[in-house]
């Protein structure tokens, strides 16, 4: 593959993540905005943990439909389908009416888990045969994108503070997935595989979910480790970083909306003048330890001084760190996955893995909620702190096995699969 085809091909990837991005950031700033009032931290764990309920049907669905439609159709088809899902609970939307807000909570983790895992999965599909280099340059271009996003919705939700209901802002960023949907679509006509679609019978999904080396295979088992302990560790700083907020008073859509552009320009910074010598140097499981070091080095140094600001700066690290390095490097450890199976293999890691993660720290928080006195007013986090860097150092543990393992991509071949479809 030439440098020419390369960036003709990345640029429909770079429009997809960098519209699901802003879409993300302009939905969430009037989601965070919805929830986070009056009582919502003592209900926190609850939604996890009806989110964490959601994933297993939501996920098997996802699988079902893939398997039906093939993983092109299923990826334009998903961007459509939230859209309407979310459009259709707009005019619900109002902080008197709680389900319909704690619905909008649940609903959104789980959909856009499966929103940006296609969107790059875009990526993987367009770049299939690339050299190790190519693909660098183009994820590290991707990645700036998704953060270029980030800062467009966070300015956009600012400036629309004053104007638009934070209903309104979720409507603004379910219309963005319609355009991601028509983006989508025009890569796979202008580039369509020469196999077609590949559908996979009923049969073969069982087989390949339970049986086949899809899910046994160490390689995604690690991966699926990482994603669990990544999972409980961000919970637990998000519930500091929102406790801090509700107790500082600042749980409104405008803190919010500037919160997400302090972040999202914190990553884009880390993006133009560290990312781009990280990973030539690193490679992938090397850059994966990024994000799970720093962040262990400041919850101690600033976790447990309690005050907002530092647990914030803890967030914005979680957050821009994610965005600038980890999360391209992520999405490379998913390419010696086969393509035709990588769609499923990210449903079993991020899909299902994660998502029961969460769920299992909702239920920690839970039983620390109930044997403490916790007040939602002025929570005490010290155990909060105190847990999120276990996790944290069982996530470094794990990412520093992927290098013994020893299945990166290799350098010289990196589209020879280490996982492969079984046949059906």
């Amino acid at each position: 593959m030439t440098d020419t085809h390369t960036h003709s091909r990345f640029l429909y990837p770079i429009l997809a993540v960098f519209l699901t991005t802003a879409g993300f950031i302009t939905l969430k700033t009037g989601r965070d905005a919805l929830y986070f009032q009056e009582d919502a931290l003592s209900q926190l764990p609850w939604a996890y943990i009806w989110i964490a309920m959601a994933s297993m049907p939501t996920a098997m669905l996802h699988l079902k439909v893939m398997s039906l439609w093939g993983p092109r159709r299923t990826r334009t088809g998903t961007f459509l389908v939230s859209a309407v899902i979310l459009f259709a609970l707009v005019p619900s939307l109002n902080p008197q009416n709680r389900l319909a807000v704690v619905t909008l909570f649940v609903v959104a983790p789980s959909m856009f888990a499966a929103l940006f895992a296609g969107a790059w999965l875009l990526a993987g599909d367009l770049l299939e045969g690339a050299t190790r280099e190519e693909l660098v340059w183009s994820y590290s271009r991707i990645g700036g994108a998704s953060m270029l996003g980030g800062i467009l919705g966070g300015l956009q939700a600012k400036m629309l503070v004053g104007a638009v209901s934070p209903a309104g802002l979720v409507a603004i960023g379910a219309a963005y997935l319609v355009l991601v949907a028509g983006v989508i679509a025009a890569a796979h006509r202008r580039y369509p595989r020469t196999d077609g679609d590949r559908v996979i019978s009923s049969v073969g999904l069982f087989t390949m979910i339970i049986e086949s080396r899809l899910v046994r295979h160490p390689y995604l088992q690690t991966l699926a480790g990482i994603a669990v302990l990544n999972a409980l560790a961000t919970l637990f700083i998000d519930f500091q970083f929102y406790g801090s907020a509700i107790k500082a008073g600042s749980n409104n859509a405008e803190f919010f909306a500037n919160f997400y552009i302090v972040l999202n320009t914190a990553a884009f910074g880390l993006q133009l003048f560290v990312a781009p010598r990280i990973q030539s140097r690193l490679g992938v499981a090397g850059t994966l330890l990024i994000l799970p070091v720093s962040l262990l080095g400041l919850s101690g140094a600033f976790g447990f001084a309690g005050s907002f600001l530092g647990r914030s700066a803890v967030k914005i690290a979680e957050g821009g760190l994610k965005s600038a390095i980890h999360r391209s490097a992520w999405e490379q450890a998913f390419l010696p996955i086969e393509t035709d199976c990588r769609g499923f293999g990210k449903i079993v890691v991020e899909g299902l893995s994660a998502r029961l993660a969460e769920g299992l720290g909702a239920i920690i928080l839970l039983v620390w909620m109930t044997f403490t006195a916790f007040d939602a007013a002025d929570p005490d986090l010290t155990w909060i702190t105190i847990g999120s860097i276990f996790f944290l150092l069982g996530w470094v543990i794990l990412t520093r096995s992927m290098s013994r393992l020893d299945l990166e991509c290799d350098s010289s071949d990196p589209s020879s699969p280490v996982i492969s479809l079984p046949d059906t």
